[in-house]
């Protein structure tokens, strides 16, 4: 069956828009139904898209959850999508960082939790009454080397600050790397930008 163009360009529009709606089995479905094969290469990543099964979703007026035979994929006709991505590494795990991507909220809160803490940190050694860090550590009852490292978080440049309360931080900042990195923070906010990755 022959679908037009613009048929295809409304149904692809027509998923793309429902996508978050969608049931987490159905997105599994739909990706197992047309990803073919992924290839991690050093800079880029290969998607293997199965025309045929393309044509089938958006030919199909309602999207169900077919069974789809696993074939050979020497044997599939498809075209590959290539996508400028390395795997970077973020704190004890890895990360796909995509290059040249629209810049995307981060996921991880935790730096934003972190931000917060060092603020109200700051704030309560300000209004003490000139106590060492040590006794303020007692007095609130924290470690005094966890104070220490969120002290230094309280003196970010305020561009730092503000990208991280907005999420627009590096996929690579966690929040154990960030208070690690914190140790060797210069006090240049423009070295402070390069040093964690801004």
């Amino acid at each position: 069956m022959q679908i037009s163009k613009e048929h295809t360009v409304a149904r692809s529009q027509s998923i793309a828009n429902d996508w978050r709606s969608l049931p987490g089995s159905l997105h599994r479905s739909l990706v197992r139904r047309l990803v073919q094969r992924i290839v991690v290469h050093a800079d880029h990543v290969d998607i293997e898209i199965n025309r045929h099964q393309l044509h089938a979703v958006l030919s199909d007026p309602e999207l169900r959850e077919p069974v789809v035979p696993r074939c050979d994929p020497q044997n599939v006709d498809g075209y590959v999508i290539k996508v400028d991505a390395s795997l970077k590494r973020a704190g004890q795990g890895m990360r796909m960082v995509v290059h040249d991507a629209p810049v995307a909220k981060a996921s991880s809160a935790a730096p934003v939790n972190l931000i917060v803490k060092a603020f109200e940190i700051r704030n309560k050694i300000l209004n003490g009454n000139g106590e060492s860090i040590e006794a303020a550590s007692e007095r609130i009852k924290v470690n005094a080397n966890y104070i220490t490292a969120l002290l230094r978080i309280s003196f970010l440049a305020p561009d730092i600050v503000e990208a991280i309360l907005d999420g627009r931080h590096p996929v690579t900042l966690t929040a154990r790397n960030f208070s690690t990195k914190t140790h060797l923070l210069p006090r240049a906010w423009s070295l402070q930008r390069r040093h964690l990755g801004f």
